[in-house]
Parts: C-alpha cells; structure tokens; sequence
C-alpha cells in the first residue's frame, strides 16, 4: 500500500492534475507513502533533465499528510520533507491501535513543539478552516486538545473513536 500512495503523490506533485486548483490543501495518508524516500532522488533527476522545473520537493505546500501506524523515523523523514506544520495525527483506527502511532511521536527526536503541531495543532488549524465557514472556528482548538489529551491517558481505539463522533455531533 505505501507504494501506491506514493506513486499517488507523484501524479499529484508532477502532473497539472491540481493546477486548476492552487489553493487545495490535500490530505494524504500514511505520510504519503514512499514519496518522502524517493523526492531527494526524484529533485536530482528532474535538475538533470531539466533544470527549469519546479522541483517535486518545492510542490508540497498543499499536501498535509499523516502519521498513522508508522515509526518514529519516518515521522522525522516526513517532517523534513513536508514540514512539521503539514503532519497530522492519523491512527488507522480500528486496523491499528492508535498507541502505535502516539508513541512514534513521542519518542521521536522532533522537538516538543514539532509533537505538539503534529498530536494536535495541525489538526486544529484545519478544522478550523473548515469550521470557519460555519462560524465555528474558535472551537476547534479545544476539541483538538480534547482529543490529543484522550489518547495522552490511553484511552482506547473504542473510546476515541466514541469521542470523535461525538465532537461530530456538536458541530
């Protein structure tokens, strides 16, 4: 599956198919699949051919993608190529146990603001912005907190999950 969503991730990043759209912002999971191994390798082959081109690495902008289920070290690839400000935390929930993915964070070398961005303030910013258009946006920064701070005390897959919809229900 990794490598689908990263062969996904070129087609988007090499393609015109989002030109018609520039201020999309894409969600991608599994911090986009292999692409973050192979954009340092794709930028030196698109320099050689044609050096003219926007390089696949300068195209992630709109593209937040996230950390489910995978480790520590491919948490840190992915900060370094999309940015810590562009992951978000994912947990596969029911396939994996969301503990998993917690703790890849936590026990990352990322700095605790980087943690921080990806458990929770990511999301936040973009729920606000579609809260946004509802005249909610202010709420969206305490039910994140709520969330991350649910599966900080080890609640279960269940319990998040029961939390989400309800966070749901009150938009």
């Amino acid at each position: 599956m990794q490598h689908e969503v990263g062969q996904a991730m070129v087609t988007l990043l090499l393609s015109d198919f989002l030109s018609p759209w520039r201020n999309i912002t894409v969600q991608v999971a599994n911090l986009g699949g292999t692409f973050p191994a192979v954009v340092e390798r794709m930028d030196h082959m698109l320099q050689l051919r044609d050096p003219s081109q926007d390089l696949p690495s300068s195209r992630t902008r709109g593209v937040w993608v996230d950390c489910s289920s995978l480790g520590s070290q491919a948490i840190q690839q992915a900060v370094a190529v999309f940015g810590a400000d562009r992951v978000v935390l994912g947990t596969d929930c029911p396939i994996f146990d969301s503990d998993k993915t917690l703790t890849s964070i936590l026990q990352s070398s990322l700095s605790e603001t980087d943690r921080e961005l990806i458990i929770h303030g990511n999301a936040s910013t973009l729920l606000a912005r579609v809260l946004q258009r509802s005249g909610e946006a202010e709420t969206a920064p305490s039910r994140m907190r709520s969330f991350a701070g649910s599966m900080r005390h080890g609640q279960s897959n269940n319990e998040i999950g029961t939390l989400v919809e309800r966070l749901g229900r009150q938009h």
